[in-house]
């Protein structure tokens, strides 16, 4: 009886590993079909992603008329992969086709194989430019910092397009103090106000706080009013706030040459009261002065932006009421008049301005008063531009 159990015993063992490696089998012969499925479809959907490409006349109508095959790709993900590469790594292909992969799907998908090929296209000389492009500009949606010295060069690149690619992957870079540190240096070096402009827009977009005193720097003595602008935006976000930088967006409010009306509105947006209004009393007080009408528009547009600002952003500060109300008396723009009503009707719960310009009245002609008063700054800007000739 212990031989047959012994022998039933072996015999069962034999019989439990022949069925594991006929599992095995079939499960390798599973795993392999469906490989070559996702093959199959990759290859399917960038043949005819490549024959509408070509029948396209421009990138445009080519990114449009190629959508339903690029959304295929980035659906199977890091499968497609491999196949997208070799793809883009070809330079006998069509360059909108090559470009239109590397932004639409490689820059979706975000596999980390794909940063060294993209690093080796981007650098390429004899590459087509617009393929370049599109590789630098991917490369900063993975902040990777292999790609970092080749942003940096391409900074000084002849190609505008590669420089504004780079500065634009750079600006993916969040909170990195390399990327930041790289930025700047390019705007220290810089003497065009395009240039500038854009590195300020990029330092904002990075918000390393290593980029604070540069950015008041532009703010105070950038070479152009897109520099300050943008200096001012960086300086007014949530996620680079200083109290140095905000000092000197307090400082620039009184600088007629600086953006006050943006710089104001960041401020609002800080919650940085105190600064606010003493600011709109200055306002309130300069037009009981009875300024002149170029300064008087400046005043009421300023005006008009505070206003906007407390009810578009539900900002309440009732210690603002009373120097709201006397802009409302002193201002002559429908505007200005409707955006301080709506302010102080957010604010108090209170309807101001019964008449014309005020909430009822506002409500119902919304449309007629904006276009009224469209075409009055107009007039007012062409008159102007005809008295700087």
């Amino acid at each position: 009886m212990r031989r047959i159990g012994l022998f039933l015993f072996v015999l069962g063992v034999l019989f439990f590993f022949s069925g594991c490696s006929d599992f095995n089998a079939s499960s390798s012969g599973s795993s392999n079909g469906t490989s070559q499925s996702v093959e199959k479809e990759v290859e399917d959907n960038l043949s005819k992603m490549e024959s509408t490409v070509e029948k396209a006349g421009n990138f445009e109508s080519a990114g449009w008329s190629t959508m339903e095959y690029m959304n295929n790709l980035v659906k199977i993900g890091k499968p497609a992969v491999p196949k997208v590469l070799e793809v883009v790594k070809d330079k006998s292909k069509n360059p909108v086709f090559r470009s239109l992969l590397i932004h639409e799907v490689l820059g979706n998908i975000k596999d980390e194989i794909c940063i060294e090929p993209l690093i080796d296209i981007a650098e390429d000389n004899t590459e087509n430019e617009g393929v370049r492009k599109n590789a630098v500009k991917v490369l900063g949606k993975f902040k990777d910092k292999r790609a970092l010295p080749l942003l940096g060069d391409l900074l000084y690149s002849k190609s505008d397009s590669l420089k504004k690619a780079s500065l634009y992957a750079l600006g993916g870079y969040y909170d990195s103090e390399d990327a930041a540190l790289t930025v700047i240096d390019f705007l220290k070096n810089s003497e065009d106000e395009g240039d500038r402009m854009l590195a300020c827009k990029v330092l904002g977009s990075i918000a390393n706080p290593v980029a604070i005193p540069f950015l008041i720097d532009s703010l105070k003595n950038g070479k152009g009013r897109g520099e300050k602008l943008w200096a001012a935006y960086a300086l007014g976000a949530r996620n680079l706030r200083s109290e140095e930088g905000i000092q000197a967006l307090r400082d620039a409010l009184y600088d007629e040459t600086a953006p006050q009306r943006e710089i104001l509105v960041a401020l609002i947006n800080q919650r940085e009261h105190e600064i606010v209004r003493e600011f709109l009393r200055y306002l309130v007080e300069e037009l009981k002065k009875n300024p002149d009408r170029k300064k008087r528009d400046n005043i009421e547009w300023l005006l008009d932006g505070a206003g906007e600002t407390y009810f578009t952003y539900k900002i309440k500060d009732p210690e603002v009421v009373p120097i709201l109300e006397d802009a409302l008396e002193l201002c002559n723009s429908g505007m200005a008049k409707a955006s301080l009503s709506w302010a102080l009707h957010f604010i108090t719960g209170k309807d101001y301005q019964q008449g014309k310009y005020g909430i009822p009245y506002f409500r119902q002609h919304k449309k007629e008063v904006l276009k009224k008063e469209k075409e009055i700054l107009e007039k007012r800007r062409r008159e102007r531009n005809e008295g700087n000739k």
